[in-house]
Parts: C-alpha cells; sequence; structure tokens
C-alpha cells in the first residue's frame, strides 16, 4: 500500500455509517480496502506512509458546491476586483482545513483560466461557474463592475462551458440582490460620502429595512418617525435628512435589483438549453421571481441557493 491510515473513526459517506475505529488503505491514489476495528500490521509495515488518526475522525472529501472568493478572477456576482492573493489564499485554506476537496467558485464572471492565474496551484479541486448574461452583467455594472474587462463583458455562457465551467449562476447576490454587501461595503460607503460619517454594517442594514422593507418593494419600509429613530441612533442626524437617507439608499440598493431579477430568467432559460445545473440566491426579495421560474423552465435543473437565508422567515 501507498498510504495507510489506522485508528481513527470512520465515516463511509453513505449517510448512515459510522465506525468508532477503522483501518483506510490506499494504493495508487485510490482507497483500495478498509477494515473495521482493529486491523493487523503487515500492510501498515509495508506502506510508504503510516498516518495515525487516533483522536480523528476520516471522512470522504467533501464537495463545496457553493463558495465565493478562492479564485483570481472578478469577485462576487457584482464582479468586484479579485481579492488579495493573502485572502484568496486564506479562504481556499480554509476549506481545505474543513475537509473539502473539490470546490465550486460560484462569484460567476470569472474566467475558467483565472482559478490559478496568481500561478499556484492548489491541494483542492477548484471549479468556476458562469452568469455571463446580458442582466446579469448589467447588474454587476450597475452596482460595482470595476473587475470585469472585455473578456468578461464579451464571454458566453457555451464559451465558458467549453473552457471548464461546471454549472450556471451564481445568479444574483447580496450585492446586485441589495443583500449583505449592501450592509457591509456599499450603503456604507454612500453614507460616508454624502455625510462624512462612517456607518457599521448593522446601521446600514437598519436603513436599509427601514427605508425599502424586507421585500426591498418599499412597501415593507416604516414610517417617516421610524426612520428619523433610526437617523438619531445611528449619530446621522445632524447631517442627513431623512428624504435624503431614503434617496442614498435606493440609488445605492435599487439599480441592481430589476436587471439582477430579469437575470434569473436569461440563466434559467440557458440552464433549460444546455442541461447543466444552475444556482441561484434565493432570499426574500428573489423568492417569488425564483418560484417564478421554476415553473416556466420546468426542465432546468435549478439550485435554490443558500435556503436557510436569513431573511427567509419559517414557515
Amino acid at each position: 500500500m501507498d498510504i495507510v491510515i489506522r485508528n481513527g473513526a470512520l465515516i463511509t459517506g453513505d449517510g448512515k455509517a459510522f465506525h468508532k475505529r477503522a483501518t483506510v488503505y490506499i494504493k495508487d491514489g485510490r482507497i483500495a480496502d478498509i477494515h473495521i476495528g482493529s486491523a493487523g500490521t503487515s500492510d501498515e509495515i509495508a506502506a510508504r506512509t503510516i498516518i495515525d488518526a487516533t483522536g480523528c475522525i476520516v471522512i470522504p472529501g467533501i464537495i463545496n458546491a457553493h463558495a465565493h472568493g478562492c479564485i483570481c478572477g472578478p469577485s462576487m456576482p457584482s464582479g468586484s476586483p479579485p481579492l488579495s492573493a493573502d485572502d484568496i489564499a486564506y479562504f481556499r485554506n480554509r476549506h481545505l482545513l474543513q475537509g473539502t476537496t473539490t470546490l465550486l467558485n460560484v462569484c460567476g464572471l470569472a474566467m475558467a483560466d483565472e482559478v490559478y492565474s496568481d500561478g499556484v496551484r492548489h491541494q483542492i479541486d477548484i471549479r468556476v461557474s458562469t452568469a455571463h448574461t446580458l442582466k446579469n452583467i448589467q447588474a454587476a455594472l450597475a452596482v460595482d463592475g470595476r473587475g470585469l474587462s472585455v473578456p468578461h463583458l464579451s464571454a458566453t455562457i457555451d464559451e465558458m462551458l467549453a473552457s471548464g465551467a461546471v454549472a450556471l449562476g451564481e445568479v444574483g447576490g447580496g450585492q446586485t440582490l441589495g443583500g449583505g454587501a449592501q450592509d457591509y461595503r456599499f450603503i456604507p460607503e454612500a453614507v460616508l460620502r454624502e455625510t462624512g460619517i462612517e456607518a457599521t454594517p448593522e446601521t446600514a442594514r437598519r436603513l436599509k429595512d427601514a427605508v425599502l422593507g424586507r421585500f426591498l418593494d418599499q412597501a415593507g419600509g416604516m414610517s417617516e418617525s421610524v426612520l428619523e429613530d433610526e437617523l438619531d441612533r445611528a449619530g446621522l442626524s445632524p447631517h442627513v435628512t431623512t428624504e435624503r437617507i431614503r434617496e442614498i439608499i435606493t440609488r445605492s440598493v435599487m439599480p441592481s435589483v430589476a436587471l439582477s431579477l430579469d437575470g434569473f430568467d436569461e440563466i434559467a432559460e440557458e440552464a433549460e438549453r444546455v442541461g447543466y445545473p444552475a444556482i441561484f440566491h434565493n432570499a426574500a426579495p428573489s423568492a417569488k421571481r425564483l418560484s417564478a421560474v421554476v415553473e416556466k423552465h420546468p426542465n432546468a435543473r435549478i439550485v435554490a441557493g443558500h435556503s436557510n437565508h436569513p431573511k427567509l422567515l419559517a414557515g
């Protein structure tokens, strides 16, 4: 044997088996045998590498089908500039240390050859997805798009699949659909430009909910007096009126939302055509559109991403 892993607890990956003690034998890069309980030592002596997994759990490699920030191309559905090399390495290593061996980076607008454009290979098998349709690119440009160059803007779904993409999406995201990125980045930047005051992510979220409501339809927005209270709480009252903060929040959040929702239909249609699975941002503002897309494109393989999103309510 090439490798023997002994004395560890073993999860086989069939969804039900857990063995308190087992030995795993590996030859030519494949699992050759598994021995449950205490094992003999003859094969272990002959093995080139023996790993004592006492106190550890041995599991099959995890496939993470929804991750961000692990490649060198444009980040997130907003087409923002790539993360730093240190951040990319950190995210890759974090996934590896948690047991991930195959990972799908679903930022959606990077090219397949940008996975390792820094020249640094990694132990994880990292793949990319594609959201290269007109509305999704327009949504990215509406909120950011500073990481997009001519190849990103001109790429097509077919070209991306031919070059190695394995899924469509992610369609929408916290950036283009008014989610978390608006709270920690875009709204604070807009408030800082307008008032000179740094708003925290919590303040940005509360102001966004007060102005636009949970569904970003303004129907769930709060009354003027409540918005005034929120400005007082954030220390912004001396610097901006309620009318002006409504304009700031709306201008930051809404331009990309309609474009991004239209992108749902584009990607579903493409998924139906090419037969590849498509990953969609599933949250309160997009849930109704996603349900409509499922009905309209019954042959599309649709994945409702992060359906445990905090914007969704139980029941």
